[in-house]
């Protein structure tokens, strides 16, 4: 994760003082979660007014994780991003939960899965190629690839959360793919 982004720049801006009274990176990693999971059964519900709270749950934890200070060895980093992976996966299981009743009806459920794997698996991987020689290679004008799930809310907000489901389910899976293949080739010309 880099530490330049323009949310994680924001995010000290508009919560630094506060974040900074928690003891540790552990801690901040902790209270986003925990946010993070509030949003999903706010989403899992299929109210939208309790998904629409849901949706600002889930800004404020991204805007509390990137608030606070990197975790200073790689095994934490690890950790914070194994958390937010589960976090992740489960806000897309909660939307496609909450969406059952939709015209997507229980399919939702299975998108929601597919979907929530997919970012997460995204995301681990965009994490191993910053590690890498490649940091540019995940990030564009300043903006981290985590940074791209603020469409999650927005999109909820704007009362289209099916379509960005429905979309989701099957740019998610490519998009993967294909930094993965990506990140293969890399690894093979590095021979």
């Amino acid at each position: 994760m880099g530490n330049d982004s323009w949310m994680r720049r924001g995010s000290r801006a508009l919560l630094g003082p506060i974040v900074a009274g928690l003891p540790d990176a552990r801690s901040i990693s902790f209270v986003a979660s925990g946010l993070g999971l509030a949003a999903v059964v706010c989403f899992a519900t299929g109210d939208l007014v309790i998904s629409n709270v849901g949706a600002a749950l889930f800004v404020v934890s991204m805007l509390v994780e990137r608030a606070g200070p990197l975790p200073q060895s790689a095994e934490a980093d690890l950790k914070a991003l194994r958390l937010a992976a589960m976090v992740h996966v489960l806000t897309f299981v909660g939307i496609g939960f909450g969406l059952r009743y939709t015209a997507l009806g229980p399919e939702a459920i299975g998108m929601g899965i597919v979907t929530g794997f997919a970012v997460s698996a995204l995301l681990l991987l965009a994490n191993r190629i910053e590690r890498g020689e490649d940091a540019r290679s995940v990030s564009l004008g300043g903006v981290e690839t985590a940074d791209l799930l603020i469409i999650v809310p927005i999109m909820v907000w704007l009362g289209k959360a099916e379509v960005m489901l429905a979309i989701a389910a099957f740019v998610a899976p490519a998009m993967t793919l294909g930094l993965f293949v990506a990140f293969l080739i890399r690894q093979r010309r590095k021979r």
